[in-house]
């Protein structure tokens, strides 16, 4: 066989993808501080010299899974962001899958962890500042000015507009990851007030952005 074999291929991402689900399950329920390479290899099923081949090292496998999760949140938001769309269907269906995306249980439960171990780990939570909220902002900055220059919304600095907006969506996201932990019906009334938010803030900044 050579390297370009497909089979060899097609077995060495199954590695990579078997030891970066197991990452990413495993810090979810330990937190980064105490997965071990011992904990992804058991629960993987692959060998360290695989891992290290791979990835390089353990903190190199938690960047590579943290840049997919980014990709994943950041890249199904803009596919939301059509300019062609009137403004209000476009930022409401953005708004509304922000909503849901924020109050999915591996996200609720991936952001408790990362306020409460992420100073530890300035390298990891700079790549996930990077890879997810700025990587967001940017692409809403990119939709804002589109439709500034087609006259469909009135905004002076999209960049500013595009952080306002996020940081209204947000609301309160910090002092209430830190003070609750969402199960259940806790989680079903948390949704339902955040889908009511980000309507509203919509459609706030939609009435000040009219032309």
């Amino acid at each position: 066989m050579t390297d370009l074999d497909p089979n060899v291929s097609s077995r060495g991402e199954a590695r990579r993808r078997a030891m970066m689900d197991a990452a990413w399950a495993t810090v979810l329920e330990k937190g980064f501080a105490a997965i071990t390479l011992a904990d992804i290899i058991t629960r993987s099923g692959g060998s360290k010299s695989t891992l290290y081949t791979t990835f390089g090292d353990k903190d190199g496998l938690l960047r590579a899974v943290m840049q997919e999760k980014c990709d994943a949140f950041s890249g199904e938001l803009s596919l939301t962001l059509d300019a062609d769309q009137p403004p209000k269907v476009t930022l409401h269906r953005f708004g509304a899958l922000f909503a849901d995306k924020l109050t999915e249980d591996e996200v609720i439960r991936f952001s408790h962890l990362i306020l409460a171990e992420g100073h530890l780990f300035p390298a990891l939570l700079e790549g996930f500042i990077c890879g997810g909220p700025q990587r967001t902002q940017q692409r809403l900055t990119r939709y804002l000015e589109d439709v500034a220059k087609a006259s469909k919304l009135t905004i002076e600095d999209p960049a500013q507009a595009a952080d306002l907006l996020l940081s209204m969506l947000m609301g309160r996201w910090t002092e209430t990851m830190q003070s609750h932990a969402f199960v259940g019906a806790d989680l079903a009334v948390y949704k339902q007030q955040v889908h009511k938010r980000t309507r509203a803030a919509i459609d706030l900044f939609l009435a000040a952005t009219q032309p």
